[in-house]
């Protein structure tokens, strides 16, 4: 009797047991799903490139800039903060400078001439040429499709703003480099911009853009530099970063000339307040941004040095020029932000 008992408690022991391992098992298996689910939420939806060189989210706090290409170019930039959005189209004849090495094109040539490459990089040029003829961080591009291709810039805000459903299908269908939560983000942010806190420029009907003549006798459309960072300043700068007021000093540490003066630019067409830029005594290869905790420096961070958001940088790492800033913030810009324009994506 004792005996049956024994057996029968070491066989319940052994069914227990492998119900608990069944149970981790199961519930390892979950949690990997549910990380994997998770992941895919932050990660580029539906990139031109696998390797698209996003290395930040957007909050749904700071400014986010677009570049669309639909029937139209245009730059779309949305401030949840002031609840506005600001479209900035671009004709198909601007002649633009384009980055890694590819020369002078019109607009209507970008995507194709990215395309054309191998891996295709149509999207990912025109971001990159955004960001660098108009000194803007552009944060992400959507290259709509399918029965959206053929929308006007007008269209595309409207299906954004005030039909959801609409809004999710163009973005699904979109080659874009946002990511799932972002996509989310962007269609219940915008539901709550009015009307009147919509303002369409095409640059083609504005005095930024000037008629220029090429050696060939065709004409095209330039860009003044001047009344473009004009028009950035007062349309698209970012009222957070604007009334932090954190002063800014940039620097360039590496051996390539005016790059502190072109991040300076960029900064200023953000809404931040820089005060100087120098070159720094010591040659990095990363770039760096330092300062207090605050919107700025984390926005910062996310236009020059991703990385320092998950830690933050140190202020100075030893280079006496940076340890004398008198600036609450700096941003040392190194061998990678000159390779943004040189070194394609995916490569």
């Amino acid at each position: 009797m004792a005996k049956e008992k024994r057996i029968q408690t070491k066989t319940r022991h052994k069914i227990n047991l492998g119900l608990y391992v069944l149970l981790l098992i199961v519930g390892l298996v979950v949690l990997g799903k549910l990380i994997t689910f998770t992941t895919g939420l932050t990660k580029p939806y539906s990139p031109d490139l696998e390797e698209t060189g996003k290395n930040y989210n957007w909050n749904g706090n700071s400014t986010l800039n677009l570049v669309v290409k639909s029937q139209e170019l245009f730059v779309l930039s949305f401030n949840p903060a002031s609840k506005t959005m600001v479209a900035i189209k671009i004709p198909e004849d601007t002649y633009l400078d384009l980055p890694f090495n590819f020369g002078r094109w019109p607009a209507r040539s970008i995507y194709d001439l990215g395309q054309a490459e191998k891996p295709p990089l149509g999207a990912a040029l025109l971001k990159a040429t955004i960001t660098t003829s108009f000194d803007l961080p552009v944060d992400g591009y959507v290259v709509t499709s399918g029965n959206f291709a053929d929308l006007s810039t007008e269209e595309v805000l409207e299906k954004l703003r005030k039909e959801p459903l609409g809004g999710f299908n163009l973005l699904r269908q979109s080659r874009s480099d946002l990511s799932f939560w972002e996509m989310m983000q962007l269609l219940l942010k915008v539901r709550g911009v009015r009307g009147d806190k919509v303002k369409i420029t095409d640059l083609g009907q504005s005095p930024i853009t000037k008629s220029l003549l090429l050696a060939d006798g065709s004409r095209v459309l330039g860009i003044d530099s001047l009344r473009l960072d004009q028009f950035l300043s007062d349309q698209i700068h970012d009222s957070l970063m604007e009334e932090s007021d954190l002063t800014i000093g940039i620097f360039n540490a590496t051996d390539h000339p005016q790059l502190a003066e072109k991040a300076a630019r960029m900064v200023t067409n953000m809404g931040g307040r820089v005060i100087f830029t120098a070159n720094a005594s010591l040659r990095r290869q990363d770039s760096l941004v330092s300062g207090p905790a605050s919107y700025t420096t984390t926005r910062l961070a996310q236009v020059f040095a991703p990385y320092c958001l998950k830690d933050p940088c140190a202020n100075s790492e030893g280079d006496p020029v940076l340890s004398s800033s008198r600036a609450e913030a700096n941003v040392v810009l190194g061998e990678d932000f000159f390779l943004k324009t040189v070194q394609r994506p995916g490569i």
